[in-house]
């Protein structure tokens, strides 16, 4: 590990960081946490699930390194439905088709094929139309998964 006096701190600040450190009784600990500020002196922490921000002094930091960021699941996008004149350039943007495939075929031939895609079966990360109304009654009880991008704000 590094010692204090190699560490700039401020590059620290806003991040989500694991420090270990000395404790006054002598023991080695570590704290998760957002940095608040960092400077020569030390750093300006809230530890995760604390209200209270702590400091650790720069002479008595072991170590330090960035938090392990938590994956993000992602959730189906609603897109408009593709109308003819808009197809190919979906299926460029959207379906991985290549240049060469879009520049070769009509309209009418990539408003045919994108019709015969069925995206929920493919699992593509997007559906096209309305995205359905939850129920309120179970919007209490239920909640999206954390993270997931519902948008419909997409216009292909």
């Amino acid at each position: 590990m590094t010692t204090a006096t190699e560490l700039d701190l401020t590059q620290y600040d806003g991040k989500r960081v694991v420090v270990t450190h000395n404790q006054a009784d002598g023991t080695a600990a570590e704290t998760e946490g957002t940095v608040q500020t960092g400077n020569s002196l030390g750093l300006l922490i809230k530890p995760k699930g604390k209200s209270a921000v702590e400091i650790i002094e720069a002479g008595d930091i072991e170590g330090i390194i960035l938090a392990p960021e938590k994956q993000k699941n992602f959730g189906v996008t609603y897109l408009k439905v593709v109308e003819l004149g808009g197809a190919r350039k979906h299926l460029l943007d959207r379906h991985a088709a290549t240049l060469t495939e879009v520049n070769s075929m009509t309209e009418e031939d990539a408003f045919r094929l994108h019709a015969g895609i069925d995206h929920e079966a493919s699992d593509l990360g997007h559906v096209h139309g309305e995205k359905p109304k939850k129920d309120k009654a179970t919007d209490s009880s239920e909640s999206d998964d954390a993270g997931a991008d519902n948008s419909a704000s997409d216009t292909e």
